[in-house]
């Protein structure tokens, strides 16, 4: 090998070792700060709003719940939503394909 391929070699390795960190399109993270209307009230900073359909006719049941440390909240549906943050709806992991978050709503299947 001559000088001129080794040197080749060494730059095609530093190259490719400068750049090879993922890089994933990750969700942006909702922010958790200040109030957030649910139903006719309110949730506080740093809580999500819980819609639950319990069912036909039954109306829709508000809740709030507050987000466990570590745990972060973006728009998603179904399974691609975080264990975190479907936790608190009743039917969840059952019907976790009707589940949603969009912004800092939370909406939960059916039971």
């Amino acid at each position: 090998m001559t000088s001129v391929s080794r040197f080749a070699v060494c730059l095609a390795i530093a190259a490719c070792s400068s750049h090879s960190a993922a890089t994933v399109d990750a969700p942006l993270a909702t922010p958790l700060a200040g109030s957030v209307g649910c139903g006719s009230g309110s949730c506080a900073s740093g809580q999500l709003c819980y819609a639950q359909y319990p069912g036909v006719d039954a109306g829709v049941a508000y809740s709030c719940d507050t987000v466990p440390a570590g745990c972060t909240v973006f728009d998603c549906r179904g399974s691609a939503c975080p264990p975190c943050v479907l936790d608190p709806c009743g039917a969840y992991p059952d019907l976790v394909e009707l589940d949603s978050v969009m912004g800092r709503m939370v909406g939960c299947g059916g039971e």
